[in-house]
Order: structure tokens, then sequence, then C-alpha cells
């Protein structure tokens, strides 16, 4: 048990380095300055459920939920708003993910193939730069990750509480990014019929 811990510790100091050492880079990518615009202007107004991007073509944004910018808005509430505090949730989300990926594939496998699942999403460059910018793409992948995680344990042990927080997990992601949660349902299916023996599905 110690050495598991031990293990979990050194990939998450990993995943803080990866993406917190790019926090100190000047400028964002893609869509980051128009998701930091969104948020800083709900601060700035006070209005928390008018997305503003301030260019014609997003002066109502609706492209996207509201929880994914008031999560970057509550931290602009209490840190400056700079791009190195935008980027905050996505690193945060990116540790969530990682916990959560980690306890999958240790579930479905072993601890040695979860540590080195976890050490290639740490040095894949193109993945990590995800959580390194300010996207909803992280809040999406963790959350989507942390609801397959209970989802997988709820399938197995039959217990009502895992079915119901895996859904809000899901119901959260949602909330973040829409129906963009639509693309991870054959995953979900696939582990419905992984523990097909325990199946047993239970309606609110």
């Amino acid at each position: 048990m110690k050495s598991h811990f031990k293990i979990l510790f050194w990939l998450l100091a990993l995943s803080f380095l990866s993406v917190g050492l790019k926090n100190f880079e000047i400028g964002l990518n893609n869509d980051g300055p128009l998701y930091s615009s969104i948020s800083r202007n709900i601060i700035t107004s006070g209005d928390w459920f008018s997305l503003d991007g301030w260019v014609p073509e997003f002066r109502n944004y609706a492209e996207h939920p509201h929880l994914g910018f008031w999560f970057i808005a509550a931290v602009f509430k209490i840190l400056p708003i700079t791009d190195s505090s935008g980027r905050i949730p996505g690193h945060l989300f990116f540790v969530f993910f990682l916990l959560f990926y980690y306890g999958l594939i240790k579930r479905l496998s072993s601890e040695k193939s979860a540590v080195w699942a976890v050490l290639i999403l740490i040095v894949w460059r193109s993945f990590s730069n995800c959580f390194s910018s300010v996207f909803l793409d992280p809040g999406l992948l963790a959350l989507v990750t942390a609801g397959l995680f209970i989802f997988d344990k709820a399938l197995v042990e039959n217990r009502k509480v895992w079915h119901l927080l895996s859904g809000i997990c899901l119901g959260t992601a949602l909330l973040i990014k829409g129906l963009a949660i639509a693309q991870y349902l054959p995953v979900f299916l696939s582990f419905c019929f992984l523990r097909r023996r325990h199946t047993k599905f239970y309606y609110l």
C-alpha cells in the first residue's frame, strides 16, 4: 500500500510539472482568448448568465453552456485576470483526469500498465498542451473519465449510489461542453459489454 501511494505521488508531481511549467508562457492559443474574455466579462459586469465575447460574432455566445466559463471566472474572482490565472482550471482538471485514468487502467489491467499509461500522456506534448491553455475540453475529459471510472464500479458492484454519482459527473460534463459528451457513448457501451455478467441498471 505504501508503494502504491508513492507511485501515485510521483505521477501527480510529474503531471503538475508537465502543465505547470507552461503556465509562465505568454499568450493563449486558439479559443483561449475568447474564453478568457467571456470569463473576464462575467467578473467585470457581475452578470453570470450573459456570455459576452466582446467581438461582433460572439456578443451573445451560445456555443457552450455556462459552467466551464464559471470555473474560469471563479479563478478571476480570486486572482488577477491574467493568462496564468486562466490556465489554473485546466491544470487542476489535468490532475483530476490522471487520477481517475490511473485508477481505471489499474482496475482493468495492472498498476504497471497504469503507470506507463499515465506517463505516456504526461510526456505527450500535444495532449498536455490542451490542459495548458484556456479550453473547456479539460473539464469535459476529466469529468467523463471520472464518470466512466465510477460507472465501471457501478457495473461490478451493482450499487445504486455509484450509478447516481456517475450520472452526476456526466451531467456536470454536459454543463461544461454540451452534447460533446455524446462522443463518449461508445466507450460506456463497451464497458457495459465488458462487464455484462455484472450489469444491472437502476432507474430513479
